[in-house]
């Protein structure tokens, strides 16, 4: 018997969603505020929230965390309305 292991990148996983709720991450998407569409790179996670209320993006940057917690690099910031705000830098320092 030949035994194989296969290892999965994290570019070979599939898109989540997450739900964020105005304390954090949030189990359900009935209290939610904002969902974020999160695609797994290679070293990193990138996310896109959006406004649930109106289904407009919010921001779009990356993370270091499967969870979206851990903030590394630029982010775009978006209005409820869908202009652009700002692009800033962010980078998480334990």
């Amino acid at each position: 018997m030949l035994l194989t292991s296969i290892n999965v990148s994290k570019a070979q996983e599939q898109e989540y969603i997450l739900y964020k709720n105005s304390t954090g991450i949030s189990h359900n998407n009935i209290d939610a505020k904002q969902m974020m569409k999160v695609t797994p790179g290679e070293d990193y996670y990138h996310a896109k929230t959006y406004y649930i209320s109106n289904n407009r993006l919010a921001t779009e940057g990356n993370y270091l965390d499967n969870f979206c917690i851990q903030a590394d690099g630029p982010f775009k910031n978006y209005d409820k309305i869908g202009y652009y705000l700002i692009q800033c830098y962010l980078k998480k320092v334990f």
